[in-house]
């Protein structure tokens, strides 16, 4: 879809989404008319591209700073399935015969930002994305599959970024025993040891040590922690048995 003569008319601002019931998307698009609006008819549309096919979602009543023909600010609100959050970077509003890109929706303010990328695939983005945010009883049975079985290798696509506070390791501190890697009811934490030319090419920040155990010397220890997928349980901190003397 490519923009159309009369767009210059319109000058787009803001186009924000925010969570509403049912598990959908209220996305609220603020604009400007540089000049006289141009002469359409019809509601304005919202629409997305999304699974090789475009969507259009009307526009809710016009108030009165859109239906006037004169330049001013104006504003837009549309009601989009929850699932389509990822998909909104590829929109375009229609008034008539004139199409407007639209920039990338953000979540407003306070908003948290979607559940799951735009590459998850559509089980998740359509199923699993509503249950992440608590929204599963929105979900029709027809949304579930008829055999109760679910796709494989979905968790991936689990981020929900739900911890205030996720635990931080110290080399320095650190014994090396594993009891964090064992009681993480997430799998967050990950022990790794390897080559130390493994560590060519890694940023600064990457945290390392010198391995422990005799049967591994000269190698590199790594404990690192993915706070996307902490719940903030503090099982790890609690379980660890080290004691950092200089606090």
């Amino acid at each position: 879809m490519s923009e159309l003569p009369g767009s210059s008319a319109v000058a787009i601002e803001t186009v924000e989404w925010s969570s509403v019931t049912g598990g959908n998307l209220s996305v609220r698009i603020t604009g400007r008319w540089r000049r006289r609006r141009p002469v359409s008819t019809g509601q304005p549309t919202l629409v997305i591209e999304a699974e090789g096919r475009r969507h259009r979602f009307p526009a809710m009543p016009e108030p009165p700073s859109v239906g006037g023909t004169g330049p001013g600010l104006w504003r837009l609100s549309f009601t989009v399935p929850g699932w389509m959050a990822p998909e909104l970077g590829r929109t375009w509003l229609q008034f008539g015969t004139v199409i407007v890109p639209l920039p990338v929706a953000v979540p407003a303010p306070g908003e948290r930002r979607p559940a799951v990328p735009a590459a998850a695939p559509e089980f998740v983005r359509r199923v699993t994305s509503l249950m992440l945010v608590g929204e599963g009883d929105a979900l029709p049975v027809s949304a579930l599959p008829c055999d109760g079985t679910f796709p494989t290798a979905t968790t991936k696509w689990e981020k929900r970024n739900i911890a205030t506070h996720v635990p931080v390791w110290d080399p320095d501190v650190c014994i090396q025993c594993g009891k964090c890697v064992l009681v993480c009811p997430h799998a967050v934490i990950r022990g790794k040891v390897y080559q130390p030319a493994a560590l060519e090419g890694a940023p600064a920040t990457f945290k390392s040590t010198t391995a422990r155990w005799p049967e591994m010397k000269g190698q590199c220890y790594t404990l690192q922690v993915a706070p996307e997928d902490c719940t903030g349980c503090k099982l790890g901190v609690e379980v660890c048995p080290a004691e950092n003397t200089s606090e």
